[in-house]
């Protein structure tokens, strides 16, 4: 893939400084363009050290309550209860015992991970990132810098879809923090 990512679309591809050097940056075009049915193709990381895209996450959004409601119907939904919450900073809109439990993502999806297996997951790992996105969680199925471009297997995308009740095929979501162009230094990207 050619350094300058000539083949991204122009309205794509990185920041340019008054030189017409590419720079690191945020590519406000593309991040209004995502979420990504396909990534483009000159969104996949290089090898060596080199400006790299931004990270995107290939997925469902999860709406709020989305994983409470599954997690309890399949008994894999683990909470986090912080006595301390509220609504407000004043204090004065106090949540009852159960408002105050929130669902713990990692050890979520660490419970989900053999109960996918035994369907026949075996390419996936399970993540929940923040995303460019509202509501901002994701379930992400892999990303840009582990795959490239290349999306794991459509039967085990069909069977994590199904067995989490997402109505929707999955799509290509920006990573929350590190969604834009910058230089760092990628070992081999498939």
């Amino acid at each position: 893939m050619p350094f300058d990512y000539t083949s991204l679309p122009a309205i794509y591809r990185p920041p340019m400084n008054d030189e017409g050097k590419r720079i690191p940056g945020v590519k406000t075009v593309l991040l209004k363009a995502a979420p990504f049915e396909r990534l483009p193709r000159g969104l996949r990381p290089r090898h060596g050290f080199h400006l790299q895209p931004p990270m995107f996450h290939y997925g469902w959004i999860l709406p709020h309550g989305h994983i409470q409601r599954v997690g309890e119907k399949h008994g894999f939904l683990v909470l986090e209860y912080d006595p301390d919450a509220s609504d407000s900073d004043d204090g004065l809109c106090e949540l009852d015992e159960f408002e105050k439990t929130f669902p713990n993502y990692e050890d979520t999806l660490e419970k989900l991970a053999p109960m996918l297996q035994a369907r026949g997951v075996s390419k996936c790992t399970l993540e929940a990132p923040v995303v460019r996105h509202d509501p901002p969680i994701a379930i992400s199925l892999t990303t840009n810098y582990v795959a490239g471009n290349m999306t794991p297997p459509e039967e085990e995308v069909a069977i994590i879809q199904n067995f989490l009740e997402f109505d929707s095929p999955p799509k290509w979501y920006v990573n929350g923090s590190k969604c834009q162009w910058r230089y760092q230094t990628m070992k081999y990207v498939k």
